[in-house]
């Protein structure tokens, strides 16, 4: 490899496998009995919160990684390419069996989950000069599994399903609002079966995979500039594809008069006239009415006590569904911290009997390029979006 010098000056291949258990803890061997305080014709009264499974076994997970680490030009560009393929099997996954066992699931070594993805990191010396030095580094990743045994696989359960990410987002195709009568409308599934009404309600066939919750790329970066006594230095973050839902979550509830029920069925909480007197956002007056029936961001108000309209009779009402409409890509682009540094020449400190006095500003998490309409990107979902926040500093050395 001499005749590659000094182009590439430090060259390592890494490869390793193995395999781990895991004991699931969860699921005991032996029947277990749970002792209450509770009494019963004077007999101490108890339960038995799992079914046991003598024949359960070890989760096994196949590990393989090859990574290559490689210098150019004297490490002046440096960096790391991981790729790593992880299979685990034998999951313990919870299967229905009959209810006369006293049980309605079980824990078996039923699942399989395949885990995949490629990691790299560079390092780039653009400026290594005396008084200017500039450096930039920066990683990304993707990464992505594959429940590819279930023993539901038929059954949508927590978000899982043979065949797709464990993060997976199941939900309807948003395709806008009825101009004819102010509801959400979504896409039907080519195999989608309409034989009555009825069936336009069926949550099956509206279904899609739009995604998953977890971003599958993600990275990072740094810029280091710095000039004699001056140095700036710039961090951020990327991350792309994680599909969240945003939506205000209403504690409003009909449970007390659902019995005396006269009106509508909202098809979301945006829908419903009572809930929108709540927190939401100043852009809710932006709905459907029957004088704007189009251009319109939100649907027709609905009253749950007011006339019956027969809108869910032949419109998809299932959240499982109509959250799809409040989907989005939080994909987004942040600076972390923009960080200013100065050092008073020595010259000039060793006059004042000192060592050393350097002053500081940083800036945090101040600039964020995102398509979201949520408060924050990084903490989707929350009341209040990370903390900005400035610093001033002053070090003095004795």
């Amino acid at each position: 490899m001499y005749g590659l010098h000094p182009v590439v000056n430090r060259l390592t291949l890494r490869a390793a496998m193995g395999y781990t258990g895991n004991i699931v803890k969860s699921v005991s061997k032996d029947l277990v009995l749970n002792y209450s305080t509770t009494y019963w014709d004077g007999l101490r009264t108890g339960s038995i919160s799992k079914a046991p499974n003598p024949k359960v076994r070890w989760e096994k997970t196949k590990d393989m990684k090859i990574a290559l680490d490689f210098g150019l030009f004297e490490d002046r560009v440096s960096g790391l390419v991981e790729a790593y393929y992880r299979k685990s099997s034998d999951i313990v996954s919870t299967v229905d069996v009959l209810s006369t066992t006293g049980f309605s699931g079980q824990g078996f070594n039923t699942s399989e989950i395949k885990n995949k993805g490629i990691e790299g990191t560079l390092r780039v010396k653009i400026l290594d000069g005396k008084d200017f030095k500039f450096n930039v580094a920066g990683n990304i990743a993707w990464n992505r599994n594959i429940l590819s045994k279930y023993s539901k696989k038929r059954v949508i359960q927590d978000g899982r399903y043979e065949g797709f990410p464990l993060e997976s987002v199941f939900a309807g195709r948003y395709t806008g609002i009825d101009p004819r009568d102010g509801v959400y409308t979504y896409e039907l599934r080519p195999d989608a079966q309409i034989y009555k009404g009825t069936d336009l309600q069926a949550v099956d066939n509206y279904r899609y995979y739009l995604g998953t919750s977890i971003s599958p790329v993600t990275g990072g970066f740094n810029v280091d500039f710095s000039y004699r006594n001056l140095r700036l230095n710039v961090g951020g973050v990327v991350s792309s594809g994680a599909k969240l839902l945003n939506m205000v979550t209403s504690p409003a509830s009909y449970e007390i008069i659902t019995s005396n029920r006269t009106g509508e069925t909202p098809q979301t909480v945006y829908s419903d006239l009572y809930r929108n007197h709540l927190n939401v956002s100043k852009d809710m007056v932006n709905r459907w009415t029957p004088e704007r029936t189009t251009g319109v961001k939100y649907p027709r108000i609905i009253d749950f006590m007011g006339d019956r309209l027969l809108l869910d009779q032949y419109n998809v009402h299932s959240q499982e569904i109509t959250k799809g409409a409040y989907l989005e890509n939080v994909s987004f682009l942040r600076i972390k911290n923009i960080s200013l540094y100065y050092d008073i020449p020595q010259s000039i400190v060793k006059s004042l009997g000192l060592t050393s006095v350097g002053f500081s500003f940083t800036m945090n998490n101040f600039i964020t390029f995102t398509n979201y309409s949520g408060i924050d990107p990084e903490t989707p979902g929350t009341t209040y979006p990370i903390t900005r926040s400035m610093t001033l500093g002053v070090n003095v050395g004795f």
